[in-house]
């Protein structure tokens, strides 16, 4: 690009910008009870102090949805947490009873080891 076609397009911009501020500038309806208005919603939460209580009494709604988020969520955690560890129970509980068993003793129960049965296998406790 040479310097000419440089200073040419400087002033087709000059020009752009001219038209546009002088057509397209905005103008927005003033509302007179806007200054108004701000001091208004100031002074109304001076007015609700800077305590909890102020705050929970402008936005009660808001605080009891949020709790009531927050419970509904807890509890169902907690019972999904619940729900797992009673399935890890379980299933230890059955490897227990399984390991328990021996293979002998039921064999014994089944009439194998003579007329006595499992009553010649029970432990000095009486368990078979």
């Amino acid at each position: 690009m040479n310097s000419d076609n440089i200073n040419n397009a400087d002033g087709e911009n000059q020009q752009l910008r001219f038209l546009l501020r002088a057509h397209c500038a905005p103008a927005p309806a003033r509302n007179p009870e806007f200054r108004a208005a701000v001091w208004r919603g100031i002074e109304a939460r001076r007015a609700a102090g800077g305590s909890w209580g102020g705050w929970l009494h402008a936005n009660l709604r808001r605080a009891t949805a949020w709790a009531a988020a927050c419970v509904v969520f807890a509890g169902a955690a907690g019972g999904l947490l619940a729900f797992n560890q009673a399935g890890r129970e379980r299933e230890q509980l059955i490897h227990r009873y399984i390991m328990s068993i021996d293979a002998t003793l039921m064999a014994g129960a089944d009439g194998a080891h003579g007329e006595h049965g499992a009553q010649d296998m029970r432990d000095a406790h009486g368990n078979l």
